[in-house]
């Protein structure tokens, strides 16, 4: 178990925003844009459709790096369900994506640069409370969401 506490965070519930990206948009880039536009600073992430090619990244636990795996194939977008979170460092996106294939098998990963958009419906519910933050957590190699430090980390 990490050295990190676990922790619990109050959040009411701001604007929804319903979008439509269009055909050959980039996933991770559309909700990176729509969430400057909007001035969110953090909210919810879930999405349906359909991708025409799509690259998700699995975490390995042992080696604590990232694998890109490239789907160069259509595929449905059963489900995305992450977090969005605005800070200095830009826009940081965690989403995990299911994709089914054309047998019905299923698969995913996190988004990635490179999720192609064929049909999309994508909702942003955006989270009013403090601040959060991502801070690197030394025994697992990520960094997971947690209440922002004073000094804004």
């Amino acid at each position: 178990m990490s050295a990190q506490a676990a922790h619990s965070t109050p959040f009411t519930l701001g604007r929804t925003l319903v979008a439509a990206p269009r055909k050959g948009a980039d996933l991770l880039e559309e909700i990176e844009r729509l969430v400057v536009e909007m001035d969110i600073a953090f909210c919810r992430i879930e999405a349906i459709g359909s991708l025409d090619r799509a690259v998700v990244t699995y975490y390995d636990q042992s080696a604590q790096g990232d694998k890109d795996i490239d789907v160069d194939r259509p595929v449905m977008l059963l489900t995305a369900s992450g977090t969005a979170l605005r800070s200095d460092a830009g826009v940081q996106v965690h989403c995990h994506l299911v994709l089914g294939d054309a047998l019905g098998m299923a698969s995913g990963g996190d988004l990635s640069p490179g999720c192609m958009v064929f049909s999309c419906e994508l909702i942003l519910q955006e989270l009013v409370g403090p601040a959060m933050a991502r801070v690197l957590d030394p025994a697992t190699g990520l960094t997971p969401l947690g209440p922002a430090q004073a000094d804004g980390a």
